[in-house]
Order: structure tokens, then sequence, then C-alpha cells
């Protein structure tokens, strides 16, 4: 089995969009009605952040389908505020959790020949059924 390890250049782009959205929450001139939703940012690039490191694809997965959904990733209903952006071509924290998803689901996909326990889409394999098709279709 291959090791897992991340890419430097993806890793250093979250950590650069947690440290602006970090400025963003401390500046004394910003819109203080969008706190909270920076907060949520934050604590859901952190929580991408190190889940990446290691290469949690549970974590990973259940953000990014929430981004994907522009649905609420906590408890509270209002946290779906987190996808939203004014800026042009969407919103840089879900590019982000979507290339961090996608890059570790490539990797941990291609460390074992036999297979991993996870389908293609990011699911986890849940039987022994759908195990042995992935093992056959390789």
């Amino acid at each position: 089995m291959q090791d897992y390890a991340v890419n430097r250049n993806l890793l250093n782009a979250l950590e650069e969009q947690l440290r602006k959205l970090r400025m963003a929450r401390q500046s004394m001139f910003r819109l203080y009605h969008q706190d909270s939703k920076r907060d949520n940012k934050i604590t859901v690039l952190s929580c991408i952040i190190e889940a990446y490191k290691v290469g949690n694809l549970d974590v990973l997965h259940y953000f990014n389908r929430s981004a994907m959904q522009r649905d609420a990733p906590f408890i509270d209903e209002k946290t779906a505020n987190t996808w939203d952006s004014r800026r042009e071509g969407g919103s840089r924290t879900v590019q982000l959790v979507e290339a961090a998803f996608n890059d570790a689901l490539d990797k941990i996909l291609k460390m074992n020949a036999q297979g991993c326990g996870v389908m293609e889409t990011g699911e986890n394999i849940i039987n022994a059924r759908e195990y042995v098709k992935k093992i056959s279709r390789r």
C-alpha cells in the first residue's frame, strides 16, 4: 500500500483562505452581520484542513456533500449560509472543499489495487457483494 501524501499547493490554498477569513473576522472595519457566516467558514475550513492532512475521507465527503447541496453543515439550519458567496464563479470555500475531497479520494482509491472499501463516488462499501463487484472490475 502507498503512503497518503497531501498536495502541498492545495493545503497552502486552504490555509491561505483560512488566514484571510480570520483576518476579515478580526478587522475593525467589517460588516458585523456577516460574522456568523465567517465563523462558520472558519470552523469548516479548520475541520477540512485537519481531515485533509490525514486523509479522513468521511469528514471530507460529509462537507463536500453539504457544499454541493448548499445545506447546513452543522445542526443549526442557519449555518447553510456557510456556502454563500457574492464572488463571481462561486464560493472559494466550496471550490477548496471540493478540490480537497477529490484529491483525497483519488489518492485513497489508488492506494490499494485490491480495493480500499470506498466506491468511486466516495461512499463507503458497506457489504461484501459491493466489494466483490469492485474487485472483479479491476
